[in-house]
């Protein structure tokens, strides 16, 4: 490299590794310590940890066994070495690189490092994007599967609750099929209690004209029980006994008529007054049988009206 180029290269380092102490020289004559403090400083930038690498490591313990002190200088270099190479940033670098650095080798091997570590910069600027699109899709996977879990908790919920329902729905129809039934059967006996109560309301009608009829004929009888009010005395009884007396008077009048013809006027005036009282009595006697008769009737048809109600 020319002078401008080992400049160029020295401006790169201190601006990429600001705390990273360089100089011109330390690039045109390079030394084990200073390549080594290089590299080791590259790779804490990709978060690498450096005190690790310097130490034994387990699976490596397993090989030198009781041969630690002989090794204890090499095994840095070699976890160095397998550390850089783990980056494949020079295919070619190997163990001279580190222990015995040339200057034109050296500077293309730091300048190979400063590109890469420009454009895993970019790339992790490129990545971040990414990383961060990539998080917002893990959020928004997250709560799609969270909104999936909740769609199946509650799809599981509406399917209990439509079991429910399908539950509920068989009893109402059941419960609907009873009712119908029952009211087929309301139906038939209201049909029946409609067919009575016809039955009884024209029962009811022929007992109203019954009835009236009754009433009619026992206005009928009460207008003629005073019409033969005036004409009865205190006791048919005695009416009756007064019309046998007479009668016997009558017929004792009649054999004293036959056997007296020849008695004086006067007691033939009083067999004429006595055989019109018998008259008399008699027709009295027929009008109060008469009457007798129409109370009997009256309370017959008393008697059917109180069995009819």
């Amino acid at each position: 490299m020319n002078k401008s180029s080992e400049q160029q290269l020295l401006d790169d380092i201190k601006i990429l590794f600001p705390d990273f102490k360089c100089t011109v020289q330390d690039l045109r004559t390079p030394t084990e310590e200073f390549v080594t403090n290089f590299y080791s400083y590259w790779l804490q930038e990709f978060e690498v940890d450096i005190t690790n690498v310097s130490q034994i490591q387990f699976s490596q313990m397993t090989v030198i066994g009781s041969y630690q002190d002989a090794y204890s200088g090499a095994i840095p270099r070699i976890n160095l070495l397998m550390s850089i190479k783990a980056f494949d940033v020079v295919q070619d670098f190997g163990m001279l690189d580190i222990i015995s650095p040339t200057p034109k080798r050296t500077q293309g091997i730091i300048k190979a490092f400063i590109d890469f570590y420009q454009w895993s910069d970019y790339r992790m600027c490129a990545l971040m994007d990414k990383k961060k699109e990539l998080n917002e899709r893990k959020e928004k996977l997250r709560k799609m599967m969270k909104e999936r879990e909740d769609l199946k908790a509650n799809m599981n919920t509406i399917i209990k609750t439509i079991a429910q329902i399908q539950d509920v729905k068989k009893q109402l129809e059941d419960e609907a099929l009873t009712l119908q039934k029952r009211v087929s059967e309301l139906n038939s006996e209201k049909q029946i209690a409609k067919s009575k109560t016809d039955d009884s309301t024209e029962k009811l009608k022929e007992k109203e004209i019954a009835l009236q009829k009754l009433n009619r004929e026992e206005l009928q009888i009460s207008n003629k029980v005073k019409e033969l009010s005036n004409l009865v005395v205190d006791s048919p009884t005695t009416v009756i006994s007064d019309l046998e007396s007479l009668r016997k008077k009558h017929e004792e009048m009649k054999e004293l008529s036959e056997t007296k013809r020849d008695m004086v006027e006067t007691r033939m005036q009083m067999q004429s007054k006595l055989h019109k009282e018998y008259e008399d009595q008699q027709l009295r006697a027929e009008q109060l049988s008469e009457l007798v008769k129409l109370i009997d009737q009256q309370r017959e048809l008393l008697k059917v009206v109180q069995i009819t109600d």
